[in-house]
């Protein structure tokens, strides 16, 4: 049981921690000289990785900081931190804006910082919407009758959690996983009311550190497996994979195949210990996608020195299977911040913030070497 006091104090520290995660990359790194902490990116030359060509999809004014996106049907479910509207819609098919909904607020259907995405299992247009700031999901359908209805608000499911969450995933067990800054475990597992009834799976690495900061410098995005049964954690911070259960216990955990190790500092205040990061940080997975047989990874290997505010971005997707085997590597035409991949493994979507927001679609013919896909027409590059 998780006492009010502890609750509300973990909540604000969490607020505040994971809204660093979101836009730690709005600084600058610093006007232009040699570089101290080694490339500005890492090689991939060793890897051979296929090189794909996107095309915008969309790029309207209404597009202010895009940092999420899933696949739903025919439709892209997009947050966007900076708009006037928390989540964009738009068809995957023709590019157009289907609906856009969620103003700022913490009344229904509103959103303080609308953060992570979580699809329903099986369904073509529901998900929820994880709200960091507020601590709470929200649960969307977009079938029109749930907006004619009015609906947009009536479920709502506030965690009750221990520490921080960076957005609870749904498993097979009528539970939710979470990674998080937790005390006692590497994941939290939580209830369909949201309470916390578990922590599972060892912290991470770093004996004697408190925990707290542990989990800052190996944050992660979990990635769901389609059926639910398997779960993905990419580290930001380093090139792990560590790949889960649905109870929460760890199958197994590797090195990408391009290295990048947590470099960190820690101070303490009066609200506890936390991470100190400097422009030597190096981040690894930024982002992360599923299909049945594969896991996407976005990769980024920039310092925050090289960067330029934008380290956050990545142009390198490593594909693994689900062992954590390394599969392949794809180049994309231009660093984005966050990707989604169709369940056939046609088509990557992405999240492009420069030079303008766009949303920006990849074939993947030919990009992976396991399997023989159907070509998917896209228009040339832009040379904006």
């Amino acid at each position: 049981m998780i006492s009010a006091s502890m609750s509300a104090s973990a909540n604000q520290r969490g607020r505040v921690a994971t809204i660093a995660v979101c836009v730690w990359f709005v600084a600058a790194c610093g006007a232009d000289r040699g570089l101290k902490y080694g490339p500005a990116e890492l090689s991939h030359s060793k890897l051979n990785p296929t090189s794909v060509v996107g095309e915008v999809l969309f790029d309207g004014d209404i597009l202010g900081m895009p940092m999420d996106i899933a696949l739903l049907g025919d439709n892209l479910v997009v947050l966007d931190h900076s708009a006037d509207s928390a989540v964009q819609v738009i068809d995957s098919r023709t590019g157009k804006l289907v609906r856009r909904f969620g103003r700022e607020g913490a009344g229904p259907g509103e959103f303080g910082l609308a953060l992570a995405l979580d699809p329903v299992p099986g369904s073509q247009s529901e998900f929820w919407v994880y709200d960091s700031w507020l601590g709470r999901q929200t649960y969307v359908d977009l079938d029109e009758e749930f907006f004619k209805q009015g609906k947009l608000g009536d479920k709502i499911v506030n965690l009750q959690m221990e520490g921080p969450s960076l957005g609870p995933v749904r498993t097979d067990r009528n539970t939710s996983l979470s990674l998080g800054f937790y005390e006692t475990g590497r994941l939290a597992v939580f209830d369909d009311d949201g309470a916390q009834i578990a922590t599972v799976a060892k912290l991470p690495a770093g004996d004697g550190l408190p925990a707290y900061v542990r989990q800052q410098a190996y944050q992660a995005t979990l990635v769901a497996h389609p059926s639910r049964a398997l779960f993905a954690a990419t580290n930001r911070y380093a090139s792990l994979i560590e790949i889960y259960n649905s109870d929460g216990s760890r199958v197994r955990i590797k090195n990408g195949p391009v290295l990048v190790e947590p470099s960190y500092g820690w101070e303490e205040d009066g609200e506890g210990p936390y991470i100190v990061q400097g422009e030597d940080t190096r981040l690894g997975y930024v982002d992360g996608s599923a299909s049945n047989d594969h896991l996407f990874a976005l990769f980024s290997g920039r310092t925050r020195e090289g960067g330029n505010g934008q380290a956050y971005m990545g142009r390198f997707v490593h594909v693994f299977d689900w062992e954590g085997n390394f599969v392949t590597a794809i180049q994309l035409d231009t660093h984005v911040a966050a990707i989604t991949v169709d369940q056939d493994e046609r088509v990557l979507y992405a999240i492009r913030h420069l030079p303008y927001p766009a949303i920006v679609r990849y074939s993947l013919a030919g990009a992976l070497p396991t399997r023989v896909l159907a070509p998917v027409m896209v228009a040339a590059a832009s040379t904006d």
